[in-house]
């Protein structure tokens, strides 16, 4: 079973996709579910039908803090940007998963370095994204995350990062099948995971810029 669990909507400064519609494409491809992680809030998961919820959809949410990004999924509030720690703390209040993606992206200027944590913030740490489809440096950038998570005894993660609907499920994670978004819980906590994808297109990187454009005016 294929999930997506790194992907944005119009609820994101930089995305005008459409929550149902992302929903739908990512039925049409086959994704068992995705996760909606837009930039700092959950409001896209909040106007989506309860079924939803309990079925295909993830509560996810990218959050800023003082180190980079993380994602926390299955989250039931909003988690505002704060420090790591105190989002941590947050996220652990909902047992949430919590997950850093492109840890490895040398172009992304918000990325959380995972080897810059101590071992006691890593201990919370419950997953790495090794595979995102908008990694323009591919190959290193990826491999690096494999071998960081590999090393570190953390279950690998993929996420397309979807901006664009046409992104969705170009990287994903694989799980037993199941059904419902609690058994998908229990299956990333219990590390149960493979990461797969490939590289998107860099065009993707354009639009989102100009969206933000868009949405500035």
């Amino acid at each position: 079973m294929r999930l997506d669990l790194h992907t944005h909507t119009k609820f994101s400064r930089d995305s005008l996709s459409d929550p149902i519609k992302l929903i739908t494409h990512a039925k049409r491809i086959g994704l068992g579910a995705i996760a909606i992680t837009d930039h700092n809030n959950i409001k896209a998961y909040n106007t989506l039908d309860p079924k939803l919820k309990t079925d295909t959809v993830i509560c996810g949410e990218e959050i800023n803090t003082d180190k980079g990004e993380v994602i926390a999924l299955f989250l039931n509030e909003e988690i505002n940007p704060r420090s790591l720690m105190d989002v941590m703390d947050k996220a652990q209040e909902q047992q949430a998963f919590v997950f850093v993606p492109h840890p490895f992206d040398r172009l992304r200027k918000k990325r959380l370095d995972p080897t810059q944590l101590d071992n006691k913030t890593l201990a919370k740490i419950n997953g790495i994204e090794t595979f995102n489809s908008r990694i323009v440096y591919w190959k290193e950038d990826t491999e690096k995350a494999i071998s960081f998570a590999k090393e570190n005894e953390k279950p690998m993660l993929g996420g397309s990062d979807a901006h664009l609907i046409p992104e969705v499920g170009k990287c994903y994670t694989e799980i037993p099948n199941c059904d419902g978004v609690e058994e998908i819980r229990k299956h990333l906590f219990r590390g149960n995971t493979n990461a797969g994808g490939s590289a998107g297109s860099p065009i993707w990187h354009v639009g989102t810029k100009i969206v933000k454009m868009i949405k500035k005016r």
